[in-house]
């Protein structure tokens, strides 16, 4: 990730809430900033395991499940008034993420493309129109998987 992408959404606030998954910080920040993101099949690092480690092999209970939700939705609010998104314009920007992602890695996550939609505080018609913008690219993606 290049710096001048870092620059746009850090520092992040919410240092507690994040200092044991600080890439979920990246990954929503660099999103919601606009970057372009690949999917690579083969893993570059690899994933540090510790006996202290918060996640690795952890079912959540519901508390941290739910503790977890309202993080990241404290964070991507956070993130959109950083730079200065109205939240709801977001969907905008997942259709254009889902495009623009690599089609076998973003046809995985259709699901929780469908969910944030469907989620939305937009109303039934902008929610219906995006739906239908992510349909329409999911089906193309399937049909041409290379592009």
């Amino acid at each position: 990730m290049h710096k001048s992408m870092l620059d746009r959404f850090l520092p992040i606030a919410l240092e507690p809430d994040w200092r044991t998954r600080a890439d979920d910080c990246l990954i929503y920040g660099s999103s919601i900033a606009g970057a372009h993101k690949y999917y690579l099949a083969t893993p570059l690092v690899r994933y540090r395991l510790h006996e202290g480690n918060h996640w690795y092999g952890k079912v959540p209970s519901e508390h941290d499940a739910m503790m977890r939700r309202y993080r990241k939705n404290r964070l991507i609010g956070f993130l959109a008034s950083h730079m200065g998104y109205d939240r709801s314009a977001l969907i905008d920007h997942a259709v254009r993420e889902f495009e623009s992602a690599a089609a076998g890695a973003e046809l995985r996550n259709l699901r929780r493309y469908r969910r944030a939609i469907r989620n939305s505080s937009r109303t039934l018609c902008s929610r219906l129109s995006a739906r239908f913008k992510l349909e329409r690219v999911a089906h193309r993606l399937r049909r041409n998987p290379s592009r």
